[in-house]
Parts: C-alpha cells; structure tokens; sequence
C-alpha cells in the first residue's frame, strides 16, 4: 500500500496543490496529514484529492470547529483522529501506524520508545527525516509551507512517499 505523507500546510495553497497532483500522480491510496493546516479555506483544496486523508491537528489550526464544519459542507474525504483529533493509532495492512503532530517532544520519545508502532508520522519543526529506531519507521515528511525557524527562513518544501510493504519511505521536494 501505497501512501502519502504532508504536514505544516500553513496555508501555502500553491504548495498544497503541487502535493496534490503529484499524490494522484502517484496513485496513492491514503494521505495522513500531521497536522497544522491552519486555516478552514485550506480544506477546500483537498476536494482535487483522489485518495482519503487522515489527519490530526496541529498546534496552529485556529479554528477547529470551523475546519470540521467545512469539511462536512464540502463534502472532502479528510477525516480528524478520534479523541480530539491529536493522534492516530491505527492498524493497516498488519501494520501499526500512530500518526501525531510531534510538538511534545516528550510524547514523541515516548511513541518511539514504545515500539508499539512500525510507522509513526510527525510533523512540527519543518524538518524531514527518515528515521529507523528498532523496529519503528519514523518519518516527518517536513513542511509543504517551505519556511522554518523563528528567523522566518525559506527552506525546501518536501513530502513524503511510504510503502507500506516494503517499510520505505522517501523524502520528495515540491
């Protein structure tokens, strides 16, 4: 099974619907998107998406309530973790996934630590990685928004592709 992976939206549109296009490119099955959409006209884009999204809120989607009801008017395919919305912890293909915007650094130790989880999936800091601890994949797809840092510095805009399958993960700039 093929999936998608992008996290720290912060509205770039632009970046969003090159994400997009290359997700139905690539035929992807499943999006879990890591949080920090930020706002609600954000979700109108995911209509072009072929594929279901998953998501869980980051630390700077202002307005919750207003993200789900757009949704709902909109009829999108995107669809927030149970239990507010903060993580996911999921079973695919014989494979644990929990998928968690990653700004507790604490909790992020502790899910890895774990090693209750094959993948986990973060976001938060912009930064992407691949990263193997014992048994778990670790993968932040980075940030589509192509900022980092509290010196507002421009950096790549990045995804990530996972198989399922295989166990791998690659790191795709947009």
């Amino acid at each position: 099974m093929k999936i998608g992976l992008i996290s720290d939206i912060h509205d770039n549109i632009a970046n969003l619907k090159k994400a997009i296009a290359l997700f139905n490119q690539k035929r992807v099955e499943l999006v879990f998107f890591c949080g920090d959409l930020t706002s609600c006209f954000t979700i109108d884009y995911f209509r072009y998406l072929k594929a279901p999204v998953k998501a869980v809120f980051g630390n700077n989607e202002g307005d919750r309530i207003g993200i789900k009801r757009r949704i709902e008017d909109n009829r999108v395919n995107f669809q927030y973790a149970p239990k507010q919305g903060l993580l996911w912890d999921l079973e695919l293909k014989n494979k644990r996934i929990g998928v968690y915007h990653g700004n507790q650094p604490g909790m992020n130790e502790s899910l890895i630590g774990s090693q209750f989880y094959d993948f986990l999936f973060t976001g938060h800091n912009h930064i992407h990685q691949i990263k193997k601890v014992k048994k778990t994949l670790w993968v932040n797809p980075g940030t589509l928004t192509g900022w980092a840092g509290l010196d507002i510095k421009p950096i790549k805009a990045t995804l990530a592709l996972v198989d399922l399958e295989t166990k791998k993960a690659e790191i795709i700039e947009i």
